[in-house]
């Protein structure tokens, strides 16, 4: 997650959000999936099969138990870590939101806001031409 007052910006990826249909009148839809996931580690080819054949385009998951070096190294197919947040003192728990890595998105430090043991939270926006949204996952 970005530290103090740094924003992270990927303005590098698809302005508008299309679902890629053909058929203009079709409503629009953004997925989100959210999962308790009681430890991530050894579980993301589990986790990428149970979202077929509808992929998210978001992925908000709680007690993900990792340090943020060892979620760095966590890698979902055609997701991206959009944001995280890791207990500095104590083990377990923690949150991260991943990603479709071709939506634009901005970091959103709510850092300052989270204590171990307290709240555990991590947030991102994704910067539509039309509109903008805010995803935040939160522990507790």
């Amino acid at each position: 997650m970005a530290k103090d007052n740094q924003v992270k910006i990927y303005k590098n990826r698809a302005k508008e959000y299309n679902p890629g249909s053909s058929n203009r009148n079709k409503e629009q839809v953004l997925r989100i999936h959210h999962q308790n996931i009681c430890g991530l580690g050894s579980k993301t080819n589990d986790l990428l099969i149970s979202f077929y054949p509808s992929l998210p385009h978001i992925v908000c998951l709680t007690e993900h138990h990792l340090s943020q070096f060892q979620l760095q190294l966590i890698t979902l197919d055609n997701y991206i870590l959009g944001a995280e947040f890791s207990r500095q003192s104590f083990l377990k728990r923690g949150v991260c939101i991943f990603i479709q890595k071709h939506l634009p998105f901005t970091i959103i430090n709510i850092e300052k806001f989270c204590k171990d043991k307290e709240l555990e939270a991590c947030a991102f926006r994704l910067d539509f031409l039309s509109f903008k949204i805010c995803v935040v996952t939160i522990y507790r």
